[in-house]
């Protein structure tokens, strides 16, 4: 994959790529775009892992995606500091951290209320409601795929690039590089998706919303797998987005469970001081000293 591309400012919907000019860069928009949206605000009512909890220090989906974004943005400034110089990049390593806030920011967007099961209730009322029989008839089998395998993750992509702002093509009109780094399952929702890929048992779009993906995939360089129409390797920066994810709901689970008493202190940190590393304990003792 070519960098240059991979890094695209391009917008999905429009012809041009933005400039990137010192001081407010097209991804930092990005960031300000999904801040701003009703879609963004509506993860303050869904619960991260925690529900109807009733002290407000718990964090919901929006204060989650908040610290994620936090996290992923400093990943990406270091990470773009050895890519800007390896690669000789016209860009400034803040932007690369931008494309990894901006995507972290949005990662859970698409997500129902109570989440996996959600999700699974989706799944559960199209494949035997009596009453979208007719229409599941009516579907390819791609397209009922859609809704057997409901994906929080192909919904995000849909309220991204068409839902939030459906008058314009490309909906919010996010870079093509957000949107890439955004998606963490590159494929469509057919069943033999290549077995050695992190695609293997998600997906990131639906069948209406496949052109729209294969644009961003194409403006980014993505490779696409050859056993697969509509299935690309992931968007090196996604990697960067999950592991931000992973950091903090690792973390975050641990101390919300400490607030509401599921668990004990003792418990919390036994389980932490057995992934720090023993040396950088010494060394934060002796600066507290």
């Amino acid at each position: 994959m070519d960098w240059t591309k991979l890094l695209s400012s391009k917008r999905l919907g429009r012809a041009q790529a933005d400039s990137i000019a010192p001081g407010r860069s097209p991804f930092q928009q990005d960031f300000d775009r999904i801040v701003f949206s009703s879609a963004f605000r509506r993860l303050q009512d869904k619960a991260q892992v925690f529900p109807l909890a009733e002290n407000d220090y718990v964090r919901t989906r929006l204060t989650h995606s908040l610290e994620a974004s936090c996290v992923g943005r400093s990943l990406g400034a270091q990470a773009g500091e050895y890519l800007c110089r390896k690669y000789k990049l016209n860009m400034e390593a803040s932007d690369i951290g931008a494309i990894i806030g901006a995507a972290a920011l949005a990662h859970d967007i698409g997500n129902p209320p109570l989440g996996h099961s959600g999700e699974e209730a989706v799944r559960y009322w199209f494949k035997y409601s009596p009453t979208v029989a007719v229409d599941r008839e009516k579907m390819s089998d791609l397209e009922r795929a859609d809704f057997e395998r409901f994906e929080g993750n192909a919904q995000g992509f849909r309220v991204l690039a068409r839902l939030q702002m459906p008058d314009n093509p490309g909906g919010m009109q996010l870079t093509c590089a957000t949107l890439g780094a955004f998606a963490k399952y590159p494929a469509e929702s057919k069943l033999d998706n290549p077995p050695d890929s992190v695609v293997a048992k998600k997906f990131n779009f639906f069948q209406d919303d496949k052109e729209l993906f294969a644009e961003v995939a194409e403006t980014t360089g993505m490779d696409r797998y050859p056993s697969g129409d509509y299935c690309w390797k992931r968007h090196p920066l996604s990697f960067l987005v999950e592991a931000a994810d992973d950091i903090c709901y690792r973390i975050v689970d641990f101390e919300d469970g400490c607030m509401l008493n599921i668990i004990t202190y003792d418990e919390l940190q036994k389980c932490f001081l057995a992934v720090i590393d023993d040396k950088e304990i010494e060394r934060r003792v002796e600066g507290i000293d």
